[in-house]
């Protein structure tokens, strides 16, 4: 009986708090499989991700973005070794451009090769990011986020009531648009 409920108890747990989405290859491993920023200022978002050498060798690693948005990451350090077994963080920051708006994806490449190899050959991760930019960030020079419209109105509206005024008050000084005197 204590044995069903402990197992019920580790489904329950395991059901409710799954274990972060890990990606591998051969030699490496990384989590989480999948990062997700939202951009909302123009201050870096940051992430981590853990590298965890899985080979039985030294291995070294090279991380990169790649894709459209791969020149908004900034990924430190982008090159290491690790022992079998060992780990190491890497801190990804992303800062889109201020003039993007929307869902954006780029991908995290992390590229595990033997160091003492003459071949260029290795196992490589890619980890989807995810970026979202909800509205345009403030300081941005994009000519969409200004109300050009409303501003034309306006200055149309404040000039034709300039002119009516004008008008009125030549009017009512008994002159015409042509600053000559009119007889009442």
């Amino acid at each position: 009986m204590r044995f069903a409920i402990s197992a019920l108890v580790i489904m329950v747990f395991l059901f409710f708090y799954p274990p972060p989405p890990i990606a591998a290859a051969a030699g490496v491993g990384v989590s989480p499989g999948e990062l997700d920023f939202e951009v909302i200022s123009e201050v870096p978002v940051m992430d981590a991700l853990t590298i965890a050498n899985t080979h039985d060798n030294k291995s070294s690693y090279h991380v990169y973005a790649e894709g459209e948005y791969g020149d908004w990451f900034e990924i430190t350090p982008e090159e290491f070794s690790l022992s079998p077994n060992e780990t190491s963080e890497v801190i990804v920051k992303v800062l889109p451009l201020a003039t993007t708006q929307g869902n954006h994806t780029a991908k995290i490449c992390i590229v595990s090769f033997d160091p003492s190899s003459d071949l260029a050959v290795g196992a490589g991760v890619k980890v989807r990011a995810n970026i979202t930019v909800p509205q345009a960030l403030p300081g941005s020079s994009d000519a969409s986020s200004f109300p050009w419209l409303h501003f034309v109105l306006a200055m149309t509206l404040i000039i034709l009531m300039i002119l009516v005024f004008t008008f009125v008050m030549l009017r009512r000084k008994g002159q015409n648009a042509d600053g000559q005197i009119v007889e009442n």
